[in-house]
């Protein structure tokens, strides 16, 4: 389930587990297919009449780990945008299988990620992982029409703080990956997520409550474990890359937003392109629903931080400094 509501994470609302999102998503499937696994309704939202993007290629990209590369179904003219897709703390590259279709059928060539979950890898694992990711789609891009130096890594619920970290401190992270070469995305979009633990004036990080989850995550406390604190907080590192383009997509009633507008502005004062984008809905797994209205903002905002960053949703208007 996802820290933000399990307590792995602090949260001052409640904001409805992955496992319930799943079963609703799940209660549409059944309608639509009447028997499916939850992995495979989100696969099947769409029905296979509708031209959406395609699957090219699955292959293994980290030892154990695997994604789908999907383009246009039509020919579009390149190179094209390239966006790499960070699922959340325990699911698959399924769950993001919906929004993948959207990008791609928007003119994107996308790369569905399958990653050990925060759960499973803690730090650093999942955050190397999230580097390979980019590493390979940075390697892989021209073969599918795509873009090598207009890369964006995506991340939704908490694979958004790991994202984070991994556009901003890539230099930082190796691990195993199968691939070489750049791990720097030129952009970063954070969806319905939680970016961690502002510091005070001297730079210091007090998380309350600090659970044995989030210390088992870390590995200790910032006392501890402080190089896993520092390196994989999003607040801590956000001097590493000012020239990263970052959009933050939220729920209005997401106790996360105010979260969110907190890196927003600590990225603003490091001097990020960032926007904020806060949409009026409830459920944070239609924002990876493109078949949603606000599905198809988040489509829109996450293709104009490399298409035309100016086009974003903005809330407010992005500050360079």
């Amino acid at each position: 389930m996802s820290p933000a509501s399990t307590g792995v994470w602090p949260s001052t609302g409640a904001r409805r587990p992955v496992a319930a999102r799943r079963r609703m998503a799940g209660a549409v499937c059944v309608v639509v297919l009447a028997l499916c696994g939850l992995a495979g309704c989100t696969r099947q939202w769409h029905p296979a009449t509708e031209p959406h993007g395609m699957v090219r290629a699955t292959f293994e990209y980290s030892p154990g780990y695997s994604l789908d590369v999907l383009t246009p179904a039509a020919d579009a003219n390149g190179p094209l945008p390239v966006f790499v897709l960070m699922h959340g703390c325990c699911g698959s590259r399924a769950d993001m299988a919906t929004f993948a279709d959207g990008l791609a059928a928007s003119g994107a060539v996308v790369f569905n990620v399958d990653w050990t979950g925060i759960s499973a890898g803690g730090y650093p694992l999942g955050y190397e992982q999230a580097a390979c990711a980019v590493r390979t789609a940075s390697a892989f891009a021209g073969r599918f029409g795509g873009d090598p130096k207009a890369v964006a890594l995506v991340g939704w619920s908490d694979g958004a703080m790991v994202g984070a970290v991994a556009a901003l401190n890539a230099a930082q992270l190796s691990g195993a990956c199968l691939v070489s070469g750049t791990a720097e995305p030129k952009a970063f979009v954070g969806i319905a997520g939680f970016y961690g633990w502002p510091l005070d004036a001297a730079g210091q990080i007090h998380p309350t409550p600090l659970s044995s989850s989030v210390r088992a995550f870390f590995g200790g406390t910032p006392q501890t474990a402080p190089d896993a604190w520092a390196q994989g907080n999003p607040f801590t590192v956000l001097a590493q890359r000012p020239e990263l383009i970052i959009r933050l997509i939220v729920s209005s009633h997401d106790a996360l937003r105010f979260n969110n507008r907190d890196f927003a502005a600590a990225a603003r004062a490091h001097c990020h392109d960032v926007t904020l984008t806060i949409v009026d809905y409830q459920e944070d797994f239609s924002l990876i629903t493109s078949r949603t209205p606000e599905g198809q903002t988040t489509i829109r905002t996450t293709m104009g931080a490399l298409t035309d960053p100016a086009e974003a949703d903005p809330t407010p208007a992005a500050t360079i400094c």
